[in-house]
Order: structure tokens, then sequence, then C-alpha cells
């Protein structure tokens, strides 16, 4: 089974058990896929790569933005900020993965590579 067949699996199981576009295609996932990445639907993901893709994410983009609007001007060190995001970021991902993993398990779906 090919990577797209896969995904379409999943999309379909997933459209199936009611879960929302936003939530089963989130327009990050829908770019990811048309610049060719193979990533599984965000509810497919094992719980430590969803941590780790919503801990980059979230921080690559929040850090840049509270750089531009506040850390910036309060003279905080690239450092401090660097790091803080990261914090935050392993934060966020963490919680990602568990609201993710609880809600795989509420709707009872297969692990990625049990799709067919």
């Amino acid at each position: 089974m090919t990577f797209e067949q896969r995904r379409e699996a999943a999309l379909r199981l997933l459209d199936e058990a009611g879960v929302e576009p936003w939530s089963s295609r989130p327009r990050l996932w829908r770019l990811l896929w048309r610049l060719g990445a193979k990533i599984p639907p965000p509810l497919f993901m094992s719980a430590w790569a969803r941590a780790l893709f919503s801990a980059l994410t979230f921080a690559i983009i929040w850090g840049t933005l509270m750089w531009i609007l506040i850390w910036r001007a309060q003279k905080i060190s690239p450092l401090a900020a660097l790091a803080s995001a990261v914090f935050v970021g392993f934060f966020v991902g963490g919680m990602s993965a568990a609201l993710a993993a609880r809600k795989r398990r509420k709707l009872s779906l297969p692990q990625w590579g049990q799709l067919r």
C-alpha cells in the first residue's frame, strides 16, 4: 500500500468517525502534503512524532513572534529567548500528543501501520 493510499484510508476513517476537516486535515498538513511530505494525518502520528512535530513548529512560530513583538524590545538575550521557546514548545508538544492519543483511543482508530 502506498503512502497516498494509506493516507486516503486514514482520512476516510476520520470522516466516518465524524472528525472535522480542520482537525483531520489541518492547513499545515495539507501544505506539507502538497510539497511532497509523507507525514500521516495528525491523529495517526505516533505520540513521539506528534509531540516532536508540534513542539518544533510551535517553538519556531511562537518564539519568532515573541522575539519580534516583545523580547527584542525588552532586551531579552537570544539564548534566553531560545530556551523559553524550546521549553514552551515541548510543553505544547506534549499536551498536543496527549490530546491526540486520547482522541484516537476515544474514536478507536487503528495505528498508522495497521491501515489497509
